[in-house]
């Protein structure tokens, strides 16, 4: 009788690191925020989750807004980094469309 010998989890296999980002550059002065990101142990998957809507405004004139979000994962992780994904474009797609609507066109 064989049996199948599950893969390791990959526990402790994601290392988070500190790194400084440049967020912006207002009146000469630049902003940075620090981030907490993860360094992959191996060579990550990637998915993406992309979302867009098209809104009529006056006669004639319509917006469209377009959100795609691309993440890296691992391989076993790709069905949840997709969730992840696909939620975050739900997110922003929303605020973005708001953010224009709000706005004068």
């Amino acid at each position: 009788m064989s049996r199948i010998r599950k893969k390791p989890a990959l526990k402790n296999a994601v290392k988070t690191i500190r790194v400084t980002s440049k967020l912006n550059t207002i009146d000469d002065e630049e902003i940075y925020e620090e981030l907490d990101v993860e360094d992959f142990v191996v060579d990550p998957a990637f998915v993406r989750a992309s979302a867009g809507v098209t809104k009529s405004l006056k006669q004639y004139e319509s917006l469209r807004v377009d959100v795609s979000v691309t993440l890296p994962c691992y391989k076993e992780d790709i069905l949840r980094a997709h969730g992840v994904a696909a939620d975050m474009v739900s997110t922003l797609l929303d605020e973005e469309l708001s953010r224009y609507l709000n706005e004068d066109l």
